[in-house]
């Protein structure tokens, strides 16, 4: 199983297991909570840039609906709802990865963002390395679930000093 973005699919398109692959959209926890969303990749203009409208043009041939169409047409995922519907996309995707798409797009409109607002990243990726170690080295069981109940409670602590 693989938790991953949507945009990733081109990647698993020539492997051997291809056709054995299915979608689903994670399911909300036991208290309601539903995952995040992975929003697409922001595109912007720096204030003090000299070609703005150069870069404006750019911005809205490469996220148009031209191109957009274009890329579903070569297997990329879409970021266009119309384009996503469209009979191109129902041919170039797996019915059920479109349909997963769909039913997450508009989760991730009302959402707004994709995870939890945290400066301090590497502190939080550290307890991440350190529960992948641990598994690694061979911990199983009551020991690695210990170490992900530390990095858990490391992680939540740094969460909390954030929203203070």
């Amino acid at each position: 199983m693989r938790f991953d973005a949507s945009s990733n699919l081109p990647f698993f398109i020539d492997t051997p297991v291809w056709e054995d692959i299915g979608y689903f959209a994670l399911p909300a926890g036991p208290s309601g909570h539903a995952s995040y969303a992975v929003p697409a990749w922001g595109l912007g203009i720096h204030t003090n840039s000299q070609n703005k409208d150069a870069a404006w043009e750019f911005i809205s041939w490469v996220i148009g609906k031209e191109m957009d169409q274009h890329a579903a047409g070569q297997g990329l995922a879409t970021l266009r709802n119309s384009t996503s519907m469209s009979p191109a996309a129902a041919a170039a995707f797996p019915q059920e990865w479109l349909d997963t798409v769909r039913e997450t797009r508009g989760f991730a409109l009302t959402k707004g963002y994709d995870r939890p607002f945290m400066t301090a990243v590497p502190e939080a990726r550290m307890q991440v390395g350190l529960l992948i170690t641990a598994a690694i080295e061979g911990k199983t069981g009551a020991e690695l679930q210990a170490a992900a109940d530390e990095s858990n409670a490391q992680i939540q602590e740094l969460l909390n000093e954030e929203y203070k």
